[in-house]
């Protein structure tokens, strides 16, 4: 099991704080892509406001077991797919 597979598990056990690790390692990625899509929403809402959202939300999913770590590829995807539909809406 590689790092990020044993905080996901931890979050799956209760342990939001893994959860964090586990997405701090994903920030800098989503906010970049998060402020390249979102420029237009600057004063209604941040890029860095919108990535917070983001990430309670797929923490919850994960804590919840809505949604189930299967690698970094398919979590990645998940997170920034979660960030684009916070952009549209």
């Amino acid at each position: 099991m590689d790092d990020d597979d044993v905080l996901a598990s931890r979050v799956s056990d209760g342990d939001l704080g893994a959860g964090d690790d586990l997405l701090v390692r994903h920030l800098p990625g989503l906010l970049s892509f998060v402020r390249r899509r979102a420029a237009d929403l600057a004063p209604k809402e941040s890029a860095s406001d919108l990535v917070q959202s983001t990430c309670r939300e797929v923490l919850a999913d994960l804590a919840a077991g809505r949604l189930v770590y299967r690698g970094e590829g398919e979590f990645r995807a998940w997170l920034f797919e979660a960030a684009l539909f916070k952009v549209r809406n």
